[in-house]
């Protein structure tokens, strides 16, 4: 998931060239912070969810579900950043 508004056209092409599936979502989408779920055990955590991003998540077999990051996000941080990789 991306927000192509993010990238330089030179990123962008290099995104595009080194992965198989790139997935636009809008500057709406972006600043909800729908690029910044977590991917577990079949399922996509976030705190909002668009029918563009279901479908997207239906094609990639993810589930979506969603938690109340309301306070979390005035800091600007979302899911993603709220994750702690255990080894």
């Amino acid at each position: 998931l991306i927000y192509p508004g993010a990238f330089s056209p030179q990123s962008l092409h290099e995104l595009r060239r080194g992965w198989k599936r790139v997935y636009d979502l809008t500057r709406d989408q972006a600043v909800q912070f729908m690029c910044n779920g977590i991917v577990a055990n079949g399922r996509y955590i976030t705190s909002h969810v668009t029918s563009n991003l279901k479908d997207i998540l239906n094609a990639e077999g993810l589930e979506p579900v969603i938690v109340d990051t309301s306070e979390f996000e005035k800091s600007g941080g979302e899911p993603f950043c709220m994750k702690c990789f255990l080894e």
